[in-house]
């Protein structure tokens, strides 16, 4: 969450002024601390403090080189990345059903193998809105749980999917169709949804590039960096 900063109303800075001398001795501090930023010694203090000589410096190397260089080697880009990947196959397995006039065995395997990956992908992924689109998901799959399993599709305890051949061959094939053809369809409901997990997996990576340490934590050093050079 980004915090704002357009209020640039600095009365709490003189808040702990309790009497007129203390209140001129702090704000002279201030005022001193304000001209130290502005003449550079400020930004030479933080450049010798986080410098590459010292123990200091060497803890901010460190930390810096925790950060990957490009931002694809970030863990947490990679994992996003697979969701992105399983989204698209899943969208496009599903939509594949839609125009098929006999709907057999493969295509459904194909969507089911489609939508296993979706769900191994996400379960391995922490953003937030990602899971959520990622459980809504589950939810349309659970509201035709019966309905699946008569055309031999069953939901797993982990929420993949299988598939058994046997049963879906005999199957009712209005069922099958119902399922998977037409507006508002379990397939066209998983087809929007994979829609809209891929787009919170893109806002997601964009956010990941460059922000993340390479151990997946948020890197607020990048922000405190940037504080740091426009003193510099």
């Amino acid at each position: 969450m980004a915090i704002n900063f357009s209020n640039n109303d600095y009365s709490y800075l003189f808040k702990g002024l309790t009497s007129q001398a203390s209140g001129v001795n702090q704000a002279s501090s201030l005022l001193s601390d304000y001209a130290s930023i502005k003449n550079g010694s400020y930004g030479k203090l933080m450049k010798a403090y986080y410098g590459d000589n010292g123990s200091k410096g060497s803890n901010a190397s460190k930390t810096s080189t925790d950060k990957s260089e490009n931002p694809k080697d970030n863990p947490v880009v990679k994992s996003l990345n697979k969701v992105q990947t399983a989204t698209d196959n899943l969208k496009s397995s599903a939509e594949a059903i839609t125009k098929k006039e006999t709907i057999g065995y493969d295509d459904i395997k194909s969507f089911v193998d489609d939508y296993n990956s979706l769900i191994s992908a996400a379960n391995k992924i922490s953003d937030g809105s990602t899971v959520n689109r990622t459980t809504r998901l589950v939810g349309d799959t659970l509201a035709n749980n019966k309905l699946l399993r008569s055309v031999g599709v069953t939901i797993n305890e982990d929420s993949t999917l299988s598939v058994d051949k046997d049963t879906f061959e005999k199957a009712n094939k209005l069922t099958v169709d119902s399922l998977f053809k037409g507006t508002g369809s379990y397939g066209d409901k998983i087809s929007s949804q994979a829609s809209l997990i891929k787009l919170s997996a893109d806002r997601a990576v964009s956010k990941a590039g460059g922000t993340y340490t390479a151990k997946g934590n948020y890197d607020t050093a990048t922000a405190a960096g940037n504080l740091y050079n426009s003193y510099t």
